[in-house]
């Protein structure tokens, strides 16, 4: 079942978050340097999250446990003459993968983005990221430009 995030869902997307950012280093194999989780920062960025009306979390739910878990940031954006959504996580559980989760999370992360009637649906990831970038094409998502990234670091 995918459903809108809760608040009272937050400790469980914590730690879905942590896992996520596991699996995004394992990917990048430390392209970022050392990846640095601090469980209370991401929960105080996720509980903002909630209270932006940009923001929306769904959650994927499997007997009743979190197992995954996607966001999308809706903008408006005078260079679209509308508004463009951002897909900003998109995680599911690597035991849960390859069962038709992430497919049917996307497709509801669309549907949001086409209700507040965006006219452009962005996604990001890296080249590394070939699982990824398999079910975006597969859905019909292709790339059409290149994101240049910064890590920005403070002393």
């Amino acid at each position: 079942m995918i459903r809108k995030a809760e608040k009272e869902d937050i400790d469980t997307l914590v730690d879905l978050t942590v896992l996520f950012e596991e699996a995004i280093d394992e990917i990048y194999q430390g392209d970022f340097g050392e990846i640095e989780i601090n469980k209370d920062v991401i929960k105080q960025i996720m509980i903002e999250g909630f209270d932006d009306k940009y923001h929306t979390i769904l959650v994927v739910e499997d007997n009743n446990q979190l197992i995954g878990f996607g966001d999308v940031w809706i903008y408006p954006e005078f260079g679209h003459a509308g508004y463009s959504a951002y897909l900003q996580n998109f995680f599911i559980k690597k035991n849960f993968q390859n069962r038709g989760y992430g497919k049917k999370l996307l497709l509801e992360l669309i549907d949001i983005a086409r209700s507040k009637k965006a006219t452009a649906f962005h996604i990001t990831t890296s080249f590394k990221n070939k699982k990824a970038i398999a079910l975006y094409k597969k859905m019909g998502i292709d790339d059409e430009g290149l994101l240049l990234d910064k890590v920005l670091t403070y002393d």
